[in-house]
Order: structure tokens, then C-alpha cells, then sequence
């Protein structure tokens, strides 16, 4: 009886699966052994939804926390990875970057120096409740740690630079900080603080995590920002790359696959970590003897769509787009699988009923967010997920039993 998918729809890759992206890699390990040496690295790790990026973050937390293949036994660093979700005002982004650095220091005997040092925003520091982890209390004045938090930081390095060889700050979760009131003036600042304390620099590699937006949000505000990142630009993942995890997380569970239903996975998964997870956990729990056939990939296909609709998509196909004529030319579109199309190409695709809607369907697509215009009279869908999402859902419409709604 299965107990456990090796599959992790919703969360970042687990390290033992993670496969790929040797070029983003090579090129933080390169930062990484900069930093170790007294260099600033600031990147930006970016790309669409779903491709990947806080796996890759969490994954070099992991070779810098842990003995690995890649870096040298010596090269370990103080990690503070913070999702700033929560955090709605600038006081509360440092808190919470604090709080990590601090709550990642595992040696009693530094807490009761930092929390006298740092007595004007903290309150206490010792074990939680289960006595895991590492509990911080702050004061409720807060408002002056922006413009002391380079200080605290160094401080904290100062702390720890006997054990470490630097540190790595991880943002993570940033669609709503961007948009705080300072924080792009305040990266800028922090940033320019490590620069200009040239008689002993402060090693940090400090790693942006979002979508493109954010670095306009933040470059809207102050456009040196965008020059301080390098951006490391995640791509899809190879087919080869697909099949490579796909085949480990499998053999992690012992379990087989039809060679036939993994090119299909492969396939349908576009290159999306995220879809590759959703879809192969589908899959997994479809299969019922341990060997995954053609029908089990089609059924967790079907479910797969489902899964992805509800999380991500579902409101803008099917709330917005109610004419099951419209979706019908979404679906052949989609099931084209060519990334752009002419008005010409969708056209002799369409029936003759469908073809008399067509602008009315284009420019409802266009306008809520469906569809995306080119120039030159071109369409594409707003992001590659989304696509693929549209083509499971065809899929799943192409093998209802007739007679269905």
C-alpha cells in the first residue's frame, strides 16, 4: 500500500530529487566562493511561475549547510531564508530578516551577547516551545531597524566569523514587498553600506527570489536597483532533465514506468517543475501495481488538470470565459501547441460557427487576461503554464464519456 509520493506539488523540490539547471548552479557556486573570500554577490533569481526558483534557492542553502560534492568541506555560511509574505510595512521585512539570521545561530552562548547588544529591539532569545528552534522576541518600537539593520548584520557576521565563511540572505515571496513604500531605496542602501565599508567588507550573498514584475516594481522606484543584481534567469527544463527526475523520484519508491507514459509525462509537463510535480503525483497515485502504464498516465493526466485549474487557473478559464464556443477555440489553440498564432492560424483551426465569433473572441481573450497581443497580429497565452493548463484541460474535455456536461 503506498504511503508517500516522492512528487511535491505546491513546494519546492526536495534536494534529493532536484535535477538540472547545471548553468544557474555553476554560476551561484562561482558567486558563492566570491563571497567566501570577502566579495558582495547580490542576484536576482527570477523567471514565470512554477519554474523552479525557490527550489534552486533552498537548494544552495542546502550545499552551503551541508557537506556536498560541489563546494569545498570548508566553505559553509550563516543561512537566512526569509518568505516575506507576511511583512506589509519596511520595519517588518528587517524583522523578519533578523529574526532568520539570529534564529540560524545554533550556539547558545552567542544568544545572551546579541540580545544585550541588540537590546533596543530585543526582548529575548531562546529555544521554542518544542525546544527546536530558535524563538526571538522583539520590542514593539521598531521603526528605527531599517536604518540600523546593515549595522546589525555586521554585528551578527562579527559574531560568527570564526565558524563561517559568510553569510547568504534569501528573500523569497516578494510580490507584495516590491510594492512597500522605501524597500528598493532600502536595498540600495544596505547594498551601498557593504560597498562603500571597504576596510572589511561584509561577505553576503544575498539572493532576490520573484517573477520579472518585481525587479520593475523595484526599478520604478530606484533604477540603480536592477543594476545591483546580477539576474539569473531560470529556463524550462529540458525533456532530458524531465525524465531524469521523473525516473528518480520513482526508483525512489520502486516503482516502474512504461517508457511511452513517461515521454507522455514529459510532454505534458512543458518543462514547469510545477506541472512536472502536479502531473507525476497525480500519476503516482493513479497507478495502483507499481508500474505506471499509458492508461495510468492518461487518468493522472485527467486529475492533474483538475489539481492545477483549482490552485492556479481556474477562475480565468472558467469564470471569465463562460462561452463553451470561446473555450472551444482556446482548447484547439492550445492543443496546436505553437506558442505564438496568427489570426490566420486560429481561423483554420475553427469550424464555421466558431470562426463567426472569433473577434468577438479575441478581443474578450485579450482583455481579461487570456490571451496576449503581439504585434503583427499575433497571439500567445499569457504564460506557458497557462497554456499547458488549457491543453490538460482539453484533454480531459476530448475524453469525457458523451452525454456529459
Amino acid at each position: 500500500m503506498k504511503e508517500i509520493s516522492p512528487f511535491s506539488p505546491g513546494r519546492p523540490v526536495p534536494v534529493e530529487y532536484f535535477v538540472g539547471r547545471k548553468d544557474e548552479i555553476n554560476k551561484l557556486i562561482k558567486g558563492i566562493k566570491q563571497t567566501s573570500v570577502g566579495q558582495n554577490i547580490n542576484a536576482f533569481i527570477t523567471g514565470e511561475r512554477g519554474i523552479g526558483k525557490s527550489s534552486l534557492a533552498l537548494f544552495v542553502k542546502y550545499l552551503l549547510e551541508n557537506d556536498n560534492s560541489l563546494l569545498p568541506k570548508d566553505i559553509k555560511f550563516l543561512t537566512a531564508y526569509c518568505f516575506l509574505g507576511p511583512a506589509k510595512t519596511l520595519p517588518e521585512v528587517c524583522k523578519l530578516m533578523v529574526e532568520k539570521l539570529i534564529s540560524s545561530i545554533r550556539d547558545e552562548s552567542l544568544w545572551g551577547k546579541i540580545k544585550s547588544s541588540l537590546n533596543k529591539y530585543i526582548d529575548s532569545i531562546g529555544l521554542d516551545l518544542f525546544g527546536i528552534g530558535v524563538k526571538v522576541g522583539f520590542k514593539k518600537d521598531l521603526e528605527d531597524l531599517p536604518s540600523d539593520f546593515y549595522s546589525i548584520v555586521k554585528y551578527i557576521w562579527n559574531m560568527v566569523r570564526d565558524k563561517y565563511k559568510g553569510i547568504m540572505l534569501v528573500l523569497d515571496d516578494i510580490n507584495g514587498t516590491t510594492k512597500i513604500e522605501g524597500f528598493s531605496m532600502f536595498l540600495k542602501s544596505f547594498i551601498d553600506g557593504i560597498a562603500v565599508d571597504y576596510k572589511e567588507r561584509l561577505p553576503l550573498l544575498f539572493l532576490l527570489v520573484g517573477i520579472p514584475e518585481r525587479m520593475d516594481d523595484l526599478a520604478r522606484e530606484q533604477p540603480s536597483t536592477a543594476r545591483i543584481f546580477d539576474v539569473i534567469d531560470l529556463r524550462l527544463m529540458s525533456k532530458e532533465e524531465s525524465r531524469e527526475f521523473v525516473n528518480r523520484a520513482l526508483e525512489s519508491v520502486k516503482t516502474g514506468i512504461a517508457e511511452e507514459a513517461l515521454n507522455f509525462i514529459v510532454q505534458y509537463s512543458g518543462g514547469f517543475p510545477a506541472l512536472l510535480h502536479e502531473i507525476g503525483d497525480a500519476v503516482y497515485w493513479t497507478d495502483r501495481d507499481n508500474y505506471i502504464s499509458m492508461d495510468d498516465a492518461i487518468d493522472g493526466i485527467m486529475v492533474a488538470a483538475e489539481n492545477v485549474g483549482r490552485k492556479y487557473f481556474h477562475r480565468r478559464l472558467y469564470k471569465e470565459m463562460q462561452s463553451k464556443t470561446h473555450r472551444r477555440i482556446l482548447y484547439k489553440m492550445a492543443r496546436s501547441q505553437k506558442e505564438i498564432l496568427t489570426r490566420k492560424d486560429i481561423l483554420a483551426m475553427l469550424n464555421d460557427k466558431e470562426r463567426k465569433v472569433i473577434d468577438t473572441f479575441l478581443n474578450k481573450s485579450i482583455n481579461r487576461g487570456i490571451l496576449r497581443k503581439l504585434e503583427r497580429g499575433e497571439y500567445e497565452f499569457p504564460s506557458k503554464l497557462f497554456g499547458l493548463y488549457v491543453l490538460l484541460e482539453s484533454i480531459k474535455e476530448k475524453n469525457k464519456p458523451r452525454g456529459t456536461a
